[in-house]
C-alpha cells in the first residue's frame, strides 16, 4: 500500500524538508515520512480532513 501511494502521488505531493521528504497521498489520505538518506519509512500518518 506504501508502494503505491507513492507511486500514484504528484510531484507536487513530494516536500523536502531537512532531512526528511514527506508524501502525501490525499486519495489514501496518508502522509509519508521517509528518510533522504537511507530511504526509510520513519512514519506514516493520516490525514485528517477538517471540513467535514
Amino acid at each position: 500500500m506504501i508502494y503505491e501511494s507513492i507511486k500514484e502521488a504528484d510531484l507536487k505531493c513530494f516536500e523536502k524538508i531537512g532531512k526528511n521528504f514527506y508524501i502525501s497521498n490525499s486519495t489514501n489520505n496518508i502522509k509519508i515520512t521517509v528518510n533522504s538518506a537511507t530511504y526509510r519509512i520513519i512514519t506514516v500518518d493520516k490525514i485528517y480532513n477538517n471540513n467535514i
